[in-house]
């Protein structure tokens, strides 16, 4: 009836509406693309000026074989590249072969500090374990090197809570990404990064492939700045044995 309000289009508006459609889109699929490469270039822009960052700090206390502050710095510009709650870099202990492997994550200030150790493939522990991962998503992604990203640990049901989190969080692990590294000169491993919670998650997936890839270029880094720790470290070892020989 006339004057009647209308709850939808007319078939002629539609119609209409239908025809111009394929113009809207293409007229929108230029600027879209422009913007989702610029955030893109701007989250890799500021990607690069946290490595470059990370490498300045490890040049500097590198100097002073401060492998604490090393890894301190890098997992300070993870969680800022990466936008979550908390990072820790556990670097794999080389002097452990076969049953007992351990992770070993270093204080900032090592001196007063004691460094936290994670033994991840104790067979004991593993029988005893109620989780389907005894050492949660951490030791399996140190043992296996696989890069895990898990959305919602307490729905998954196959973590570890007292594994998959770092030091200093003030909530519950609910998203992880959990990214293996090697050595950049051998290929061996060397260490996996934790990182926890995704802030700025309002579609609650978690961590996404950016973060993955970003993390990737700046554990490249960390690979590169323990392998100089572990050269110098093997330096002053030789230096000191020598020393003592010739007392």
């Amino acid at each position: 009836p006339s004057g009647a309000p209308e709850t939808a289009f007319s078939p002629r508006a539609e119609r209409e509406a239908l025809e111009v459609a394929p113009l809207f889109q293409l007229a929108l699929r230029h600027p879209c693309r422009v913007a989702a490469a610029d955030r893109l270039t701007a989250n890799r822009a500021a990607a690069m000026r946290s490595i470059g960052a990370c490498l300045e700090s490890a040049s500097e206390r590198g100097r002073q074989a401060d492998v604490g502050g090393i890894v301190a710095s890098f997992e300070a510009q993870a969680r800022g590249m990466a936008h979550c709650e908390g990072c820790a870099i556990f670097i794999l202990d080389q002097g452990v072969s076969g049953p007992g492997k351990r992770l070993v994550r270093f204080p900032a200030d090592i001196a007063r500090d004691e460094p936290t150790t994670v033994v991840i493939d104790d067979p004991a522990a593993a029988a005893n374990g109620k989780s389907a991962l005894p050492y949660g998503f951490l030791g399996f992604s140190a043992v296996k090197r696989q890069l895990l990203s898990i959305s919602d640990l307490a729905a998954d049901g196959r973590g570890n809570p007292s594994f998959d989190c770092v030091p200093g969080q003030s909530s519950d692990t609910k998203s992880l990404l959990c990214v293996p590294f090697d050595n950049v000169s051998t290929g061996e491993p060397c260490g996996v990064a934790l990182l926890v919670n995704k802030l700025d998650d309002e579609d609650g997936l978690g961590f996404g492939e950016e973060d993955e890839g970003l993390m990737f270029s700046l554990l490249k880094v960390v690979g590169m700045a323990v392998e100089s720790w572990n050269l110098r470290s093997e330096i002053e070892r030789e230096r000191g044995r020598r020393q003592r020989r010739a007392v």
